[in-house]
């Protein structure tokens, strides 16, 4: 069990420490889907000169994870039914074919997302031929762990998403809507490293209280 969650902590911790940009998708959406969201992870990453990483996850509620809880992933590839039945929980980009939507995790930077839709109204370029080096922009494929596995919590970065993140504990553990003070509150604790995500997220702290049991 100890090696398991040694494997998942590091696969975590690798895909979160990547200076590429993250694409996750899930297995339930198909092969096809896949194959798209590569074929869309080096157009993006052509675009931007940027590794593009495709993370195949086991099922939609993990991407979601990734992306909004973990800030493991910056960009998704999921159904349009899924982003219905969660509305304002995505940034999203654009239609990427069929019932696919392209998404951001909420609090990613504006410039993003405008960069990237051009490229969803746009055919796709013919492929580099064979033998000849992909731009900088190539990135990987990387199998996520079984749903039943979390990646390790992210380090706090913009302003955005941590006020995002304080939403989404009082939502997903509290069943509360914060007041703006306390996600301000919350906010600056996570920005000045006096709380982590993790210790928010396992209620180590007491979020309407504004206190935390280990100080």
């Amino acid at each position: 069990m100890r090696r398991f969650l040694l494997v998942v902590v590091l696969l975590a911790q690798a895909v979160v420490a990547d200076a590429a940009i993250n694409l996750a998708v899930s297995q339930h959406s198909g092969t096809a889907a896949a194959k798209q969201a590569e074929q869309l992870a080096r157009r993006i990453g052509d675009r931007l000169a940027t590794p593009v990483n495709v993370v195949v996850l086991a099922d939609a509620a993990q991407v979601e994870a990734w992306l909004n809880r973990f800030a493991a992933a910056e960009l998704a590839l999921v159904e349009s039914d899924f982003v219905s039945a969660r509305a304002g929980r995505f940034l999203v980009v654009g239609p990427a074919g069929g019932n696919l939507l392209l998404v951001g995790r909420q609090g990613i930077s504006g410039e993003l997302p405008q960069q990237i839709a051009p490229l969803l109204a746009a055919k796709p370029s013919a492929p580099a031929p064979a033998g000849k080096p992909r731009p900088a922009g190539g990135g990987k494929r990387l199998d996520g762990p079984p749903a039943t596995a979390a990646p390790a919590f992210s380090p706090s970065k913009s302003v955005e998403e941590d006020r995002y993140f304080v939403g989404y504990v009082y939502r997903e553990k509290l069943h509360l809507t914060p007041a703006k003070d306390r996600v301000d509150y919350w906010t600056a604790q996570l920005q000045e490293g006096k709380v982590t995500k993790q210790q928010l997220y396992d209620m180590a702290c007491r979020p309407e209280e504004k206190g935390c049991s280990f100080r």
